[in-house]
């Protein structure tokens, strides 16, 4: 596989943190209620951070997180097949009778 940039991934999290700094600044300027200006800087910084969490999800799907991959009881279910094709009568294939 091939490895994001890290200079990139500095990149975007350095104008995430600013941006996280500078919308509240900006809110409290042009929006004229508390809780309006409070609500959009949280629904508007929530949608930019957002993306990054789910990209580093899919980053790396294996793990022992609650949102990994289940590799290990995966490969035991396919282990379990592969016996179960070991077995004599999945040797033979099956007697056709064409008419």
């Amino acid at each position: 596989t091939i490895p994001f940039p890290f200079p990139y991934v500095q990149m975007i999290t350095v104008m995430l943190l600013l941006h996280w700094i500078v919308t509240p600044l900006i809110a409290s300027q042009c929006i004229q209620s508390v809780w309006g200006a409070g609500a959009f800087c949280f629904f508007v910084t929530a949608a930019f951070w957002s993306p990054i969490f789910i990209a580093r999800e899919l980053d790396m799907p294996f793990g022992t997180d609650d949102n990994d991959l289940p590799v290990v009881e995966e490969m035991e279910i396919f282990n379990e097949k592969l016996v179960v094709l070991l077995h004599p009568s999945t040797q033979s294939r099956p007697q056709y009778k064409h008419k």
